[in-house]
């Protein structure tokens, strides 16, 4: 029999996903059916505008069903895989915004070019305080790092990459043969 508190919990649980669903979902309803052609969504997060979208509605699904994805997935996924997916989506957003060619990064962040206004801020900022290239070599490093983690902490660390071994161990050094017995 269940406990009343782990029931709460996954009433909450379930609740807080169909939130998250609901969010997502009229994200999406809005970059597809504004006649205007100008969406907050993509002003905000330019190209990644749909992948946020189709992200929220699938953590909202993971959040209601997580009962039952926890008894099948109990040691694979991990929270800092979140972190990763997190790392690599800004990164993206900021490289996208730095490849913008206009007279005014601002109004075409604002119209959804490169990664929208998320995406021009941290561009802008890093671009300001480093320089061109730095910034682009912290972007890509923080991209990938955030791809590692994936890596790292999802199923994606049971694919076995040619010439790369699944679990990472240090070679063992070569061990002395046993000296030969004499024989009577």
């Amino acid at each position: 029999m269940m406990s009343t508190k782990k029931r709460t919990r996954e009433q909450q649980l379930a609740a807080l996903g169909l939130l998250v669903i609901l969010f997502g979902v009229m994200m999406a309803y809005e970059l597809v059916s504004d006649a205007s052609k100008w969406h907050i969504s993509r002003a905000l997060f330019g190209l990644g505008a749909w992948p946020l979208a189709l992200f929220l509605m699938a953590l909202g699904s993971g959040l209601i069903f997580w009962p039952l994805l926890q008894k099948r997935w109990p040691e694979y996924w991990y929270p800092e895989a979140f972190l990763g997916m997190m790392l690599l989506y800004l990164g993206g957003l900021a490289m996208a915004s730095m490849r913008v060619e206009a007279p005014d990064r601002y109004v075409a962040a604002l119209h959804g070019r490169g990664g929208g206004l998320v995406g021009w801020a941290l561009a802008e900022t890093s671009l300001r305080y480093l320089g061109l290239l730095p910034a682009w070599g912290w972007w890509l490093a923080l991209s990938i790092v955030g791809v590692y983690l994936l890596y790292l902490y999802t199923p994606l660390r049971l694919l076995s990459l040619p010439g790369v071994p699944i679990l990472w161990e240090a070679p063992k050094p070569p061990q002395d043969p046993p000296p030969p017995t004499p024989s009577a």
